[in-house]
């Protein structure tokens, strides 16, 4: 075998994945405040960037970012 082999040793219970890929949007306080399954080249990257903008505007991130 000439490539590296992953084990995720029961994160996707923990996270509740069930098919890949799944994106997953975290705010500033750990709260999960997006999830995308699947993949759509076409749109991957508005959606993305959509739902970072939605979670920044949340107030999530201010809490990341005070001291």
């Amino acid at each position: 075998m000439t490539y590296s082999s992953y084990y995720e040793d029961g994160l996707s219970v923990l996270l509740k994945v069930s098919s890949i890929p799944t994106t997953l949007i975290y705010d500033g306080r750990g709260e999960l405040v997006s999830r995308m399954t699947g993949f759509d080249p076409d749109r991957f990257v508005a959606m993305l960037s959509d739902r970072i903008d939605e979670a920044l505007k949340s107030g999530g991130a201010s809490a990341a970012a005070k001291p």
